[in-house]
C-alpha cells in the first residue's frame, strides 16, 4: 500500500515539474486588448517592446533634378504612415510607443538627424484617457514642427549622399532595443552623389551602370557595412520625371540588389500613400 502510494506521489511531482518547465519556457502571443499586445511568460518589459514601433524617415533636401518628389508633397503622408503604424484611433489614442528618426539628406557626410519619442502608454487598466491623449498630441505636434522646420529649409545643394545615411539609420535600427515594429522609408530619387560614386554619370548610359553594380555594391559596404535587414520594413519613394525615368528605375534595381543582398527586401512607390 505503502509503494502506491509513493509511486503515485512519485508521479505526481514528477507531471508538476514537467508543467513548470513547459511554463518557464514558452512565451506566445495571447491576444491584443486595446491595441496592447500581450505574451504569456513574457515580462511587462517584453510585452511592452512588442507594443513599440520605430521609424526612420530619410528626406531628399537636394535641389536633384531626378524626381519631382517634394517635401510639401510628403509632410501629410508622413504623418498618416506615423498613424496607421501607432494605430492611432478617431480619438487622437494609441497604447503604442513610437520612436521617429528624421534625417535630412544632401552631399553632406554629417546629414541632421531629428529623434522625437512617445513612450508606450500604460496597461490598458492603468491609461487615464485624457492624460494619454495630451502625450500623443504633444508628439504628433513635435514631429509636424520638425517636418515644417525641414520643409522651410531651402536646399542649397544638387545631389545627395544616399548609402551613408541609409547605412546609418539600418544600422540604428537594427540594433535598437526600443520596439519589434521597424520600417526605413526614403523619400528620394535615390540618386547617389559621394564624389567616388556619380550614379548621375550613368544616366545615358544604362548598360555600363549596371555593370558597375558589383564594385559600387563593394565600395559603399567597405565604407559603411550593412547587417542583417531581415526584420526591418524598407520603403523608397519616388516619381521619377519622365526625362530620367529609366535612369531612376534603375537606380531603384541598384537599391533593390543591395538591400536583398543583405536580407532585406526594398519596396518602391510613388508616393507613400500609394
Amino acid at each position: 500500500m505503502k509503494k502506491t502510494k509513493i509511486k503515485h506521489l512519485a508521479t505526481l511531482f514528477f507531471v508538476a515539474i514537467l508543467a513548470i518547465g513547459y511554463t518557464g519556457c514558452t512565451k506566445q502571443k495571447t491576444g491584443t486588448h486595446n491595441n496592447v499586445e500581450h505574451c504569456e511568460g513574457c515580462s511587462e518589459e517584453e510585452s511592452v517592446q512588442l507594443n513599440n514601433v520605430e521609424l526612420s524617415f530619410i528626406l531628399e533636401q537636394s535641389g536633384s533634378a531626378g524626381s519631382n518628389l517634394t517635401l510639401f508633397d510628403s509632410t501629410d503622408n508622413i504623418m498618416k504612415t506615423i498613424d496607421a503604424a501607432i494605430k492611432l484611433n478617431t480619438e487622437g489614442l494609441t497604447s503604442k510607443g513610437c520612436k521617429v528618426r528624421i534625417t535630412t539628406i544632401g552631399t553632406s557626410i554629417r546629414p541632421k538627424v531629428y529623434t522625437l519619442v512617445l513612450s508606450p502608454g500604460k496597461s490598458w487598466m492603468e491609461t487615464n484617457d485624457k492624460t494619454r491623449k495630451q502625450a500623443v498630441h504633444r508628439f504628433r505636434k513635435q514631429v509636424l514642427a520638425v517636418l515644417q522646420h525641414i520643409l522651410n529649409t531651402p536646399a542649397k545643394e544638387q545631389r545627395s549622399q544616399v548609402y551613408l545615411s541609409m547605412c546609418q539609420e539600418l544600422n540604428a535600427l537594427s540594433s535598437s532595443t526600443f520596439g519589434k515594429t521597424k520600417a526605413l522609408y526614403i523619400l528620394s530619387d535615390g540618386i547617389q552623389s559621394d564624389g567616388d560614386i556619380e550614379f548621375i554619370k550613368y544616366a545615358k548610359t544604362l548598360e555600363k551602370f549596371k555593370q558597375a553594380f558589383p564594385e559600387f555594391k563593394k565600395q559603399m559596404v567597405a565604407q559603411c557595412p550593412l547587417p542583417d535587414l531581415s526584420n526591418i520594413d524598407i520603403f523608397m519613394t519616388n516619381s521619377p520625371k519622365h526625362e530620367l525615368g529609366a535612369f531612376i528605375l534603375t537606380c531603384d534595381q541598384y537599391w533593390r540588389e543591395l538591400i536583398l543582398e543583405h536580407n532585406g527586401k526594398l519596396t518602391v512607390k510613388g508616393s507613400l500613400d500609394s
